[in-house]
């Protein structure tokens, strides 16, 4: 009987993939599901796994990855930013994709399309997506999240990771400065913090009016002397 019922959708197996097999996966090591994002709060930081569509999805075929962000509790209050913490790994000032095998650029993208074949079948090729993306999830992703347990780890790998160049900041150079500035500010290294802004001044100062710019660093720098 249950062979004559209509094949699921994609948009249908793609529901019960995130729901009934990864969210699950994920709950014993303290994630919890809003919507397309499971969060983990150890505390000081909070880890996002998120399920990203991706731009070319259809109702009739959905290709999605698993993206990953780590957020640091009360910087955004630090930095009085108008969005509050990060909801999604796009805001997150430390984040990243899963990788297709060794690529440091490509995507891994997991795809369903129409259901075609026996109903058998078809369920086995979900089963296997979905155990595909729980290992990804559990055996790659998480790895990486545990490995920033501090507030001093994320700030090394935003310094570590900046390209320090001349000109034109490069894109989300700014960004990244400012997030060091107010980790800085929040780990209560006043002086470091200061010397970020005056980085920051600098480098937003090759584009922008150096007087808009003072301005716009005022409220920041007088967080950073209190």
């Amino acid at each position: 009987m249950r062979e004559s019922l209509a094949a699921p959708t994609p948009t249908e197996r793609f529901t019960s993939i995130v729901g009934d097999h990864l969210a699950p996966a994920l709950e014993p090591y303290g994630f919890v599901r809003r919507r397309a994002v499971l969060e983990h709060d150890p505390g000081d930081l909070r880890w996002l796994i998120e399920v990203e569509l991706a731009p070319w999805t259809t109702p009739e075929r959905i290709a999605f990855t698993l993206s990953w962000g780590v957020a640091v509790r009360g910087l955004h209050e630090v930095l009085d930013d108008p969005m509050g913490p990060p909801q999604r790994v796009a805001a997150c000032p430390v984040k990243g994709r899963l990788r297709a095998g060794a690529s440091d650029v490509e995507a891994h993208w997991f795809e369903l399309g129409p259901a075609r074949g026996p109903a058998a079948l078809r369920r086995i090729a979900d089963a296997r997506t979905a155990a595909a993306v729980v290992a990804a999830a559990t055996g790659t992703i998480l790895p990486t999240l545990q490995h920033f347990d501090t507030v001093p780890v994320v700030q090394a790998h935003l310094v570590d990771g900046l390209v320090r160049g001349r000109g034109a900041p490069a894109a989300g150079e700014l960004a990244r400065i400012r997030w060091i500035a107010g980790l800085s500010i929040l780990l209560g290294e006043r002086a470091n913090a200061s010397r970020w802004l005056d980085y920051l001044e600098a480098r937003s100062s090759a584009t922008i009016a150096p007087d808009v710019v003072a301005e716009r660093l005022a409220d920041l720098r007088e967080r950073c002397a209190s």
